[in-house]
């Protein structure tokens, strides 16, 4: 699994595509690394991006009100 620590596009740099690509990166390189899941917990106002790009809820709460969130990684 590749943990997600962080992962931020800034405020006024939103919604042009950086933050998908970015992830699009990390994405590729999880598989490349053979990770088979990534895993992030995710800030309450990014859950929406998260689930966009593919990712699910796991039901927990953890610190500070993040979320939990995985993703299988897929082939490219």
């Amino acid at each position: 699994t590749l943990d997600i620590e962080n992962l931020e596009v800034k405020p006024e740099e939103r919604g042009e595509g950086h933050g998908r690509a970015l992830f699009l990166l990390v994405q590729r390189f999880a598989y490349n690394v053979g990770a088979r899941w990534i895993q992030i917990d995710s800030e309450l106002d990014a859950v929406g991006f998260w689930l966009r790009m593919g990712f699910e809820e796991t039901g927990a709460t953890f610190y500070g009100g993040k979320v939990s969130m995985t993703k299988q990684v897929p082939d490219p």
